[in-house]
């Protein structure tokens, strides 16, 4: 890629740290994930990053699950609250360590499931993912592994900034238009898992208008972006919209750091 594109890398790393740590409060940083055993038991998997604040489910318990149908739901009791570090956000994990809590699914049959964590901590909170299997078999990405930036590289210079939290994904778009002109485009907020070979659909969005003293949320609506994750490496994508449709083949180019990868 360009080294213009890294110099907007580094920035856009610095800028995607703040604005998750505004979502940590809910708590901070979740990443809801499945792994499967050798005997084909499939457990679900809650992972903060290091030094969580905020409300907080306890540890120490054994999460409740309840299997209806398709559906999965998990109660964890609370754990209460636990506030900034006194240090701010660059604590020690040895004194606040990472909390990881893990329920018990068992075998299941054939499908895809929706479950929802439950955190009573000390106001309800909640978490929604999915998975599906298929063949026996668990098929799952990682959420955060896919945090990180993406680009083809038959289109070297532009790319995506993909960022996945319990709060959902969000895919910022960086090149240009039918013009030649720089086109900067952001996604709502999309599913807080991923079933590999599933085609999801965010719609794509501008701002226009404002300064640094004067910002405007002048938000103009662009067109669609379909994401077909094969693996937490490879993406399909498909940008469609007021520039026409541009269809490419997406590799990992940088994941985040301290975030689990696949």
């Amino acid at each position: 890629m360009s080294s213009g594109l890294s110099i907007v890398k580094t920035r856009l790393f610095s800028l995607a740290a703040i604005v998750l740590l505004l979502f940590a409060p809910l708590p901070a940083l979740a990443s809801f994930s499945f792994s499967q055993g050798g005997d084909g038991t499939v457990f679900a998997i809650l992972a903060t990053v290091p030094c969580p604040y905020g409300a907080i489910p306890d540890a120490a318990s054994t999460p409740t699950v309840a299997i209806n149908s398709n559906e999965i739901d998990i109660s964890s009791p609370g754990g209460g609250i636990r506030s900034v570090p006194v240090d701010g956000y660059l604590c020690d994990p040895q004194v606040a360590p990472p909390i990881t809590l893990k329920a018990t699914l068992g075998k299941l049959a054939d499908g895809t499931y929706k479950v929802v964590w439950n955190f009573f901590s000390p106001t309800p909170l909640q978490a929604t993912a999915s998975f599906a299997i298929v063949s026996g078999s668990l098929k799952s990405i990682f959420p955060s592994a896919v945090t990180g930036f993406w680009y083809d590289p038959a289109f070297s210079g532009s790319g995506f900034n993909i960022q996945m939290s319990w709060v959902g994904l969000v895919a910022t778009y960086y090149g240009w238009d039918a013009t030649g002109n720089r086109l900067w485009l952001t996604s709502d907020f999309g599913p807080t898992s991923l079933i590999p070979n599933t085609p999801i659909t965010l719609n794509m969005s501008y701002t226009t208008g404002g300064t640094f003293n004067n910002p405007q949320h002048n938000v103009t609506q662009w067109g669609t972006l379909v994401l077909n994750f094969s693996d937490c490496r490879d993406a399909a994508a498909t940008l469609s919209g007021k520039d026409g449709t541009l269809k490419l083949n997406l590799i990992q180019l940088v994941g985040a750091n301290d975030l689990p990868g696949c």
